[in-house]
């Protein structure tokens, strides 16, 4: 800087061709040293050098042609474009839309936008105005996460649910003077998961294998995870599991399901299913019988038997669950001689034969009613069904059958009374009831002799 007004004042002296009669230094320095004092000393007279008016005016020359140059400098950032759309700037107004792709929310929500998962896509789209002649020439969008964008309709995907507060801005063709902006704030909500899941079979005999099917809803895969819990040990985080159960007794699978977006819920929805395995029935002939071993658990059992006469007697017990215990029951083959056919069964079909004790209890195949036992089915498929068992008083039973081609299959099923119900009462109990209603009886019969006794004369 010294150096170029170095240049420029000995350019000047040159060109006025003074001399420096007044004072030995260089005429450049002298003049520097002149305007200097100019700027300081202008009235007490005190000065450095010996007066010489002829340098005076060429410093005062100086000094107007270095402020001349540096006007330019200062006011560059105030000059305004040439657009004669500019002489009178006006300000925009600035506005966005935004749309939410993805979404399960109808409409904005004062508590925000609910996605099932990622990519939480939300599309920005300007709308703002602008005096005629003046467009906006930039904009800038500022999203709340450390992002940003200089386009006008962008689009952003947040990593994440949570609080954004965001910026928008414009500015005309006027320059950075003409810009306006406003804030906004997105709230990106994850939605909470609803439980379900079916299963291919709710009952049978052990082994039984069960197909899981899930069905909750709003579950993406990637944040979502299941857990089923089959029994006290065994769970499975598989979406769609299988599992067999190998012991008897009546199970509840429960699927949890969580995501991991938040918010995160106090209780994690669940879902609940029973399922009840019966036992595997054992057979064995010894000597033209039939014995059938059943092992009772915490679930009603029963036993059953198939064999290749033409006539099979079987006997089925239910017992209840406290206090179960290893039973055995045994059928005795009809010898096929001594059986009475009226009339030749369908093929591919046998008969069943139900009796129920108590007798009367409504007997239902395949939840078909064939009316109280006892009860005769004639022309059943052969294969599985299920026989079912209904009495008021009683618990209901479900027994798994199965009917051989040609052949008859007789089944006596004994029923468990309901706890508190009529049919429940111990044989124990009604020789005390009965004892009791005697000694009533007398104690009021002998208070009656001994009344009339007193009032005799």
């Amino acid at each position: 800087m010294r150096a170029a007004l170095h240049q420029l004042l000995q350019a000047i002296s040159r060109s006025a061709g003074v001399k420096s009669p007044c004072n030995p230094l260089p005429d450049p320095e002298y003049m520097l040293l002149q305007a200097w004092e100019l700027l300081n000393y202008p009235s007490n007279g005190e000065s450095l050098m010996k007066p010489c008016p002829a340098r005076i005016l060429t410093s005062a020359l100086v000094i107007i042609l270095v402020c001349a140059a540096c006007v330019p400098v200062v006011t560059a950032e105030k000059e305004y474009p040439s657009s004669p759309a500019c002489v009178n700037p006006k300000y925009p107004r600035v506005d966005f839309d935004t749309e939410y792709p993805g979404s399960i929310t109808l409409g904005v929500s004062l508590l925000g936008v609910t996605y099932d998962g990622p990519p939480y896509r939300v599309e920005f789209t300007d709308t703002s105005a602008y005096v005629e002649g003046q467009p906006i020439s930039s904009y800038y969008w500022d999203f709340g996460d450390g992002t940003t964008s200089t386009q006008k309709n962008p689009a952003h995907i947040y990593a994440s649910p949570g609080t954004y507060n965001g910026m928008h801005s414009v500015t005309t063709i006027c320059g950075a003077d003409y810009s306006k902006k406003i804030t906004f704030t997105i709230k990106i909500l994850c939605s909470k998961a609803e439980a379900g899941f079916t299963s291919n079979v709710y009952q049978g005999t052990a082994p039984l294998t069960v197909q899981i099917t899930d069905t909750s809803t709003h579950t993406p895969s990637g944040i979502t995870t299941w857990t089923y819990r089959f029994d006290s040990t065994h769970t499975s985080n598989n979406r769609n599991p299988s599992f067999t159960f190998t012991e008897p007794g009546i199970y509840t699978i429960t699927q949890t399901v969580s995501k991991s977006c938040p918010p995160v819920p106090l209780e994690l929805p669940k879902a609940t299913r029973q399922i009840t395995v019966y036992p595997k029935v054992a057979a064995s002939t010894v000597d033209d019988h039939t014995w059938v071993s059943v092992t009772t658990t915490t679930i009603p059992t029963l036993a059953f038997t198939t064999t290749t006469s033409a006539t099979t007697s079987a006997t089925a017990v239910l017992t209840p669950a406290a206090g179960a215990s290893v039973q055995s029951t045994t059928a005795q083959n009809t010898p096929a001689g001594s059986v009475q056919q009226t009339a030749p069964p369908t093929p591919g079909t046998g008969t069943l034969s139900v009796i129920t004790n108590p007798a009367g209890a409504q007997v239902f195949v395949d939840d078909m009613p064939w009316g109280a036992g006892p009860a005769t089915i004639p022309n059943l498929a052969a294969g599985a069904h299920t026989l079912r068992l209904e009495m008021a008083g009683y618990q209901d039973l479900r027994v798994p059958v199965t009917i051989t081609d040609g052949k008859a299959s007789e089944y006596s099923l004994a029923l468990v009374p309901v706890a508190g119900s009529a049919g429940s009462s111990s044989p124990v109990t009604l020789p005390f009831i009965a004892g009791a209603v005697i000694i009533l009886v007398l104690a009021a019969v002998g208070a009656y002799l001994y009344t009339k006794r007193k009032k005799a004369p």
